[in-house]
């Protein structure tokens, strides 16, 4: 039993190199950017790598753009701080009370009104509602993508 396993994953594994060898290549990614600034590669790997930059020119970059960088990956974590204190603290308390009052609004809402404007005023709200969350999500994304990764992209640059 042990070898006829032990046949089975050679097998699969020398599918699978075969398969891994007759894949093209996958091309290069492009270089990183921050803030506008292409961090270009010293072996050139593509055409955003031309021209070839040099040992000096690098530095100057990385000593004018790491100060302004700290500043920004502190003020990011600020703002990454505050985003997790709305996300997680706040809006999980202000939560099942705000939606026991949303439910016995629609409550009373769908003996005033008919079903079918109520269901269209509900859907409007959740759309609202969900922007929100998404609100939150897209900041999040926006502070660690352009506060704090790019200190950590120009020192290992």
């Amino acid at each position: 039993m042990h070898t006829l396993v032990g046949k089975a994953i050679a097998t699969v594994g020398q599918a699978a190199a075969a398969v891994g060898a007759s894949a093209p290549p996958r091309p290069p990614l492009p270089p990183p950017t921050v803030w506008c600034v292409t961090l270009r590669r010293k072996p050139v790997l593509t055409k955003e790598d031309e021209p070839l930059i040099g040992g000096c020119e690098k530095t100057c970059t990385q000593i004018l753009l790491i100060p302004f960088a700290l500043v920004a990956h502190l003020l990011g974590w600020l703002i990454t701080i505050v985003l997790y204190f709305l996300g997680c603290v706040v809006l999980p308390c202000v939560g099942p009370a705000l939606f026991n009052l949303f439910i016995l609004a629609k409550l009373a809402a769908i003996d005033e009104k008919k079903g079918k404007e109520v269901a269209q005023e509900t859907a409007v709200q959740l759309r609202q509602a969900v922007g929100c969350a998404l609100c939150l999500v897209r900041s999040y994304i926006f502070v660690y993508k352009h506060m704090i990764l790019p200190l950590s992209m120009l020192c290992d640059w």
